[in-house]
């Protein structure tokens, strides 16, 4: 028979200090629904850039998108959703191909716009990386609707009426938006602070102004599906034209953002201009 070893409650509470367990609490992931697929999200450190708003691509991209070549190496070492030789609109969410967090997307501005924000009461809100698993290759359609915000925030959603939404932040400024049946779209805060011509392009810190905001809604109506026959038509083009003088009345003292926006403008008035 083995000896009876008797500890002292001073030795015991030695003995329980000098585990190998792990007490800590565990990070909470949670599990989203994204198209046929599940996302997971532990709230861990962003591992996206902060995205760009390319306007004349009409995509909001955090990694190499305009630059063809490079856009190519991107794809083609990760994984995920490609905008390739499709023949609808697709969002491009690419995915580390070991760990599976999502590193890049290339996220559509869809042409029809709504008058109503697309979402009222607003669900939990959280921020943090997401993960694909299992990792593989997927087809995303992109967003059906957009609307951009008085406060300068852009919405692209799939539906007309979403009500209480879930929100991640996957980047600065960019939110991952989910319904009661899974992914609904995104939200770009702060639109008009990151407007760019380039992969490239500096995102300027703060660099925005009301003109910009205001000359940036009105394109966005202007150029939505349900008024851009008006431009081909002509009846319309002097609101163009008066976007593009409002933005050169400036005199130059204006922020970046009116410079990308006012080449943009005259672009669209040297095609349809009269």
């Amino acid at each position: 028979m083995l000896p009876l070893v008797i500890r002292s409650p001073r030795q015991w509470k030695d003995s329980r200090a000098n585990t190998n367990v792990d007490v800590r609490p565990k990070q909470m992931v949670t599990k989203l629904k994204f198209y046929d697929l599940e996302l997971l999200a532990d709230g861990g450190a962003l591992a996206i850039a902060r995205p760009r708003l390319l306007l004349a691509a009409g995509v909001v991209s955090s990694g190499p998108y305009l630059d063809r070549a490079r856009h190519e190496e991107r794809v083609l070492s990760t994984r995920g959703s490609v905008d390739w030789f499709t023949w609808e609109p697709v969002d491009e969410f690419r995915f580390d191909r070991r760990t599976g967090l999502l590193t890049s997307v290339a996220l559509r501005v869809p042409d029809t716009t709504f008058l109503a924000a697309p979402h009222g009461a607003s669900g939990s809100a959280s921020r943090g990386a997401v993960r694909l698993d299992p990792v593989r290759d997927f087809f995303a359609p992109a967003t059906r609707y957009r609307h951009y915000r008085s406060d300068d925030t852009l919405f692209c959603v799939d539906s007309n009426v979403v009500s209480k939404v879930e929100e991640i932040e996957v980047a600065s400024g960019l939110w991952l938006l989910f319904a009661s049946d899974g992914y609904c779209g995104w939200r770009l805060a702060e639109a008009s602070r990151v407007l760019a011509d380039a992969d490239d392009s500096p995102v300027a810190a703060g660099a925005s102004c009301d003109l910009l905001r205001e000359c940036l809604a009105e394109y966005f109506d202007l150029t939505s599906e349900q008024r851009i026959g008006e431009l081909i038509s002509g009846e319309s083009l002097h609101r163009l034209r008066s976007i593009a003088a409002r933005l050169q009345s400036n005199g130059g003292q204006f922020c970046d953002g009116c410079r990308i926006l006012l080449r943009q403008v005259e672009d669209l008035l040297r095609e349809w201009g009269r």
